[in-house]
């Protein structure tokens, strides 16, 4: 794995500092299938999936290393927030289709319906998985799949950091705690999720 520690200039941007890092990956002779990066005092990571010739393809081999670097980043406290992106001209055209096919895994079924149903409305979710369409990230706003996009102009890169860094302005254990309580109730009725933050609120104080 490649690692990289960068310093932008921008308004809204703190330097990064140089320092050197040990890369987490310990077989210097397999290809990288992911560069990091590290942003406003190393307290960001950027994960950036490398695999352009494939559109960054989610191959098995890169998403056990990806959740490996995610467990062993989830160990730093420092890091605050992790971004992560996709060289080339997509973010990632999704499984790796060859993969699949030798794995002999229903593709329906097994895969991007269950997190896509419970992230945008029902009939949008059906239209997709039987349609195969793709949507416009215009769409993907409206339907609630995704929660901002870059105007055209923009770098995404740089708006992620921006968001990234406001996430950092505030106390990691209260960031830490709505994380919890929002993943707790979410699915509760309103007079269970209101039980939830009361036995949260004493706890606390």
């Amino acid at each position: 794995m490649n690692l990289r520690c960068l310093t932008i200039s921008s308004k809204f941007l703190r330097h990064s500092r140089s320092f050197t890092f040990r890369s987490l990956s310990t077989d210097s002779e397999k290809p990288s299938l992911f560069e990091r990066e590290l942003y406003h005092d190393t307290k960001v990571v950027r994960l950036v999936l490398n695999a352009p010739k494939t559109r960054n393809s989610l191959s098995l081999a890169l998403i056990e290393s990806l959740f490996k670097e995610l467990q062993e980043i989830d160990a730093i406290e420092k890091i605050r927030a992790v971004i992560i992106a996709g060289k080339g001209p997509a973010f990632s055209a999704g499984h790796d289709l060859k993969e699949l096919v030798r794995q002999r895994v229903g593709l329906f079924c097994s895969t991007p319906g269950i997190p896509l149903v419970r992230n945008i409305p029902k009939k949008i979710a059906m239209d997709m998985l039987l349609t195969g369409r793709s949507i416009t990230a215009e769409e993907a706003l409206r339907a609630g799949l995704v929660s901002r996009i870059s105007k055209e102009g923009e770098e995404p890169r740089i708006e992620a950091l921006k968001v990234a860094e406001e996430i950092c302005k505030f106390s990691r254990s209260v960031t830490a705690l709505g994380k919890t309580f929002f993943y707790t109730q979410v699915e509760l009725s309103q007079r269970d999720a209101y039980s939830v933050i009361e036995e949260v609120d004493d706890a606390e104080f």
